[in-house]
């Protein structure tokens, strides 16, 4: 189980079992929760929605009276419809087929560090496309828009310098003098 925060693309949590049980899932809720310190702010004003597949273990009456006894709004997406939760199943694609099928795992403990190795290098190092190419772990922080706006004027001042060399450059300056 790996949940996933939309807005910076950041794994907020996560949990490896032997079987996807209702557990297991609520083991990893329970990881992404106290991580981000959202037990204990009771009456908080936006708490997470949980969007899942029709998953068994997600559509139980136990999971649902888990979800509602934290005030989770829980969400399914349509059936047969991966777009619908596209983020995290972007970031599984990326788990399985950049990371872990080139590994060779032994065991189940070796397994959970391996995932915990990528989770960690997934949200700390690799940058992203759809946030501007920035960790998740700076989108979740909000260190995003300085970053931005830091390229940006990098970006700017060496543009500058570039016109600057030019115009300065031989081939500009005997242009000028022949024409």
């Amino acid at each position: 189980f790996a949940i996933i925060d939309v807005y910076s693309r950041k794994i907020v949590g996560w949990h490896l079992s032997m079987s996807a049980t209702v557990k297991a899932m609520k083991v990893a809720w329970d990881k992404a929760l106290v991580g981000e310190g959202l037990l204990s702010r009771w009456g908080a004003p936006c708490f997470p929605l949980a969007l899942s597949d029709h998953g068994v273990q997600m559509a139980k009456k136990t999971a649902k009276q888990f979800f509602r006894d934290l005030g989770i709004k829980q969400l399914f997406a349509r059936y047969q419809t991966p777009e619908d939760n596209s983020w995290i199943e972007s970031w599984f694609r990326i788990l399985k087929y950049d990371w872990l099928r080139f590994k060779d795992y032994v065991s189940f403990s070796h397994l959970e560090r391996l995932i915990g190795e990528f989770i960690d290098v997934y949200n700390r190092f690799r940058y992203h496309g759809a946030i501007g190419y920035v960790t998740p772990e700076q989108k979740h922080l909000g260190e995003a828009g300085k970053i931005l706006r830091d390229r940006l004027e990098r970006r700017r001042l060496a543009r500058l310098r570039r016109l600057e060399i030019n115009r300065n450059s031989m081939n500009q300056i005997q242009w000028r003098l022949a024409a």
